[in-house]
């Protein structure tokens, strides 16, 4: 789905806008995933302003079911404050930290009440439930970069763009932490009434608890793992939509947003949602742990699947040979993706050979063994710079290109094992000399590339 968001983007700007612009709104509905949503926010709001489509921003917030599905930033202000909009009680709530705000408790805990009496300061204020933007001068707001395009493949100038940030205005800052602050003395107020009286305190309106994703295939059964019981939290489904606690069935005064406690037995409940399904459910503590193992343990296998996909390895074979001699899977990995590497050495295909390379840097950090991820990273470096291609031991450096996150891995091995520029320089020499005949003049030559990359990049 994100491939496929990813061209849509550039078609947003650079192709068929309309159409783009049509499929991402789709997208939205189905694909509720944060990033995906923040990034398609983004894109959106900056494309409306792009091609000047007032229509199109319309449309826009006529989708959005709650103000958590956008990102409420310097772009999307800017675009409120062009088309004569002001931002809501919601929407302030949502910026509350960006003002200073610090004081979360009413707004996280009691949202509803907090939304209700924010909108009563907005009126007495400026006679409107939203606040009014057009009091914020463009020119007095400092100027932020703001990433509008999640594709890396386009380039940086069109990914990011300068605005004036209006959240960042000081008379903006200073009048929102103002309604904020007033909103919050009334909550705390309010609050103490409701539970003197035993009255209920209004809550959020329940929505359907449906399942907003597919259970991913790394839950089943394959000839590498063992199946996942993929209905163990179906009772912490049922727990969150009835409002009752996890350790003692009873049913609570009030349903915690995130994190509380049971009025009846104290325990601490977690609202968090189901790494099967994406529900909500309501969880002790140890089942979250649990379900932090789950999390865990499909990462882990989604991982071991693109290794042996990326490597061209049949899994079927990969499980025989594992489960037959008894092997350690990332021990397993290494001697597969070694004897692959050694076979793209003979047969001269260099590119194929820097890519087995990568995978083993992979394998050796998450198996902890950081000094030979480092070696293998160093490694790819080599073949990057000197331009590798398949189907031949000859060099092109008109192909030369350094990986960016192989530099940031490089970087972050070296912080963790406290190696200076020099001792990094010397790891390089000595891995390069062991894997190739080559002179020296080429070794320093490339290091003096890789250096000015890593240590010089600013």
């Amino acid at each position: 789905m994100f491939l496929f968001y990813y061209g849509l983007e550039r078609h947003l700007f650079f192709g068929d806008a309309e159409s783009a612009f049509n499929m991402i709104l789709k997208l939205r509905q189905t694909h509720k995933n944060r990033s995906f949503m923040s990034y398609s926010s983004n894109a959106l709001v900056a494309a409306c302003m792009f091609h000047r489509r007032v229509d199109w921003f319309e449309r826009f917030m006529q989708s959005v079911a709650d103000v958590d599905e956008i990102t409420v930033d310097a772009i999307y202000v800017l675009a409120k404050h062009s088309l004569g909009m002001g931002l809501t009680a919601r929407e302030l709530m949502q910026i509350a930290g960006k003002v200073g705000f610090t004081n979360y408790r009413y707004i996280k805990g009691e949202s509803v009440l907090f939304e209700q009496e924010l909108r009563k300061v907005l009126l007495e204020r400026f006679s409107a439930e939203e606040m009014p933007l057009s009091n914020f001068v463009l020119r007095k707001s400092p100027v932020v970069q703001q990433v509008i395009l999640a594709n890396y493949s386009i380039d940086k100038q069109q990914r990011v763009v300068n605005v004036p940030s209006i959240i960042e205005n000081q008379l903006f800052s200073h009048t929102t932490l103002e309604l904020l602050e007033t909103a919050h003395e009334r909550v705390k107020v309010l609050v103490r009434e409701y539970r003197r009286s035993g009255r209920d305190i209004p809550e959020e309106q329940r929505t359907a608890n449906e399942p907003t994703k597919e259970i991913d295939d790394a839950f089943r059964e394959s000839p590498l793992f063992e199946a996942i019981d993929v209905h163990q939290f179906d009772k912490n489904v049922e727990y969150f939509n009835e409002g009752l606690c996890p350790y003692c069935g009873n049913q609570l005064k009030k349903r915690p947003v995130q994190r509380g406690k049971c009025d009846q037995c104290g325990h601490t409940i977690l609202v968090k949602n189901s790494v099967f399904t994406g529900q909500k459910l309501m969880l002790t503590e140890d089942e979250y742990n649990q379900m932090v193992d789950i999390r865990n343990e499909r990462v882990y296998r989604n991982w071991v699947t693109t290794v042996l996909s990326r490597e061209g390895i049949d899994v079927s074979e990969f499980a025989k040979i594992t489960n037959s001699r008894n092997l350690d899977i990332n021990e397993s990995l290494v001697e597969t993706v070694s004897k692959n590497a050694q076979k793209h050495y003979r047969d001269a295909n260099m590119g194929f050979y820097r890519s087995s390379l990568l995978t083993l840097g992979n394998i050796y950090e998450r198996m902890g063994q950081l000094e030979d991820a480092l070696d293998k990273y160093l490694l790819v470096c080599y073949y990057d710079l000197r331009g590798c291609t398949n189907g031949t031991r000859e060099y092109n450096k008109g192909l030369a290109l350094l990986a960016p996150a192989v530099l940031g891995w490089i970087d972050q091995l070296g912080e963790i094992l406290k190696l200076s520029s020099e001792q990094m320089k010397e790891k390089y020499q000595a891995v390069v000399k062991q894997e190739e005949v080559v002179n020296t003049f080429i070794i320093n030559d490339t290091w003096r590339e890789l250096e000015e990359a890593l240590y010089n990049h600013d």
